[in-house]
C-alpha cells in the first residue's frame, strides 16, 4: 500500500491474529504513534513505514 496517500494512524489491532507476514506502508500521510501491537505480529518478516510521520521508537514498540 505504497505511495497512496493514505492518512490517519495505525489502529491497534493491526496485528489481531498475529498472523500478518508483510506490513508496507511506505510514503503515506500516516501519523501518530507506531502501535505497540506489532510486537504480537509474531510472522512478521517485513515492516515499512517510511515517508510518513510515526512518533515514537520502533526499537521499543518491538
Amino acid at each position: 500500500m505504497d505511495d497512496n496517500y493514505l492518512s490517519g494512524s495505525l489502529p491497534d489491532e493491526i496485528c489481531h491474529g498475529g498472523s500478518l507476514r508483510n506490513i508496507s506502508l511506505g510514503s503515506n500521510m500516516l501519523r501518530g504513534p507506531i502501535p505497540r501491537s506489532l510486537k504480537n505480529c509474531s510472522k512478521l518478516h517485513e515492516l515499512i513505514l517510511w515517508g510518513n510521520q510515526f512518533t515514537g521508537n520502533l526499537l521499543e514498540v518491538l
